[in-house]
């Protein structure tokens, strides 16, 4: 991976018009540094950050990932995002987050989300994020399967070159959020909606929402239902993401 390589990489970031460009580069750069997965997300961040603990954007971000399904669920259901502290970290710095910098110092819920992580596949990772002009953010995250002295040493070594991949990221991530904003926009949720997805991504079960709100579980899904297709997402999953990000978590 000589700066030639890296060179070819940015060009195409540098012509990147769709989010598949961006996962196909990341693709491509996770076999090549031997990481196991990665993540990326790009977006407009809310204007007190204390204030909306549910979400960090204004609306749903760019993102694109390669992180274990399992994974993915369980830091959803189990709202890890509130205190992630990686991304906690990326908040308030620009300097490469090394993970396992982080952990030795994790307690409580943060260590319990790096543990688990680990159980996944995710033993060790580096995390860089960039803050841009109005508020807008970026982060890569790339993860590991093997921890210890070797690996650390083999982040230190690409990750400078790794930190300029996340400008050219973000700038491109950018570009295209501008592209394509008027066609992004979705219709509204009912309030109704709102509160469905709200508990949900508080991981409460469809028979546990429908008890608290005193609906049948087939009216939740119904709900729930109506609210995926007006989000244009497919999954569970994708679903609590998008109810992130809008900050519906937050009660």
């Amino acid at each position: 991976m000589d700066s030639q390589w890296w060179n070819a990489i940015f060009h195409q970031l540098n012509g990147a018009d769709t989010a598949p460009t961006l996962d196909g580069v990341l693709e491509d750069t996770t076999k090549a540094l031997a990481a196991n997965s990665y993540a990326f997300f790009s977006g407009v961040l809310v204007h007190d950050i204390r204030q909306e603990p549910g979400t960090i954007f204004q609306k749903p971000p760019l993102c694109v990932h390669r992180f274990p399904q399992a994974w993915q669920e369980r830091y959803y259901a189990e709202g890890y995002y509130k205190d992630d502290p990686v991304i906690r970290t990326g908040l308030r710095s620009v300097l490469p987050v090394r993970w396992s910098e982080l952990e030795r110092s994790a307690t409580g819920r943060a260590q319990k989300i790096f543990a688990e992580a680990r159980e996944h596949g995710l033993k060790a990772g580096v995390s860089v994020a960039v803050h841009g002009d109005a508020r807008t953010f970026s982060m890569l995250s790339l993860t590991f399967p093997e921890e210890g002295e070797a690996t650390e040493r083999h982040i230190d070594a690409h990750v400078h070159q790794v930190h300029l991949l996340v400008l050219h990221l973000h700038a491109a991530a950018r570009r295209i959020e501008a592209a394509t904003a008027p066609a992004a926009a979705t219709a509204a949720l009912t309030p109704r909606e709102q509160e469905v997805l709200r508990w949900m991504a508080n991981g409460k079960t469809y028979g546990q929402i429908g008890d608290i709100l005193g609906i049948t579980e087939r009216t939740v899904r119904e709900h729930l239902d109506r609210a995926a297709n007006k989000l244009g997402v497919d999954s569970k999953v994708q679903l609590v993401a998008e109810a992130v990000a809008r900050g519906l978590t937050v009660a």
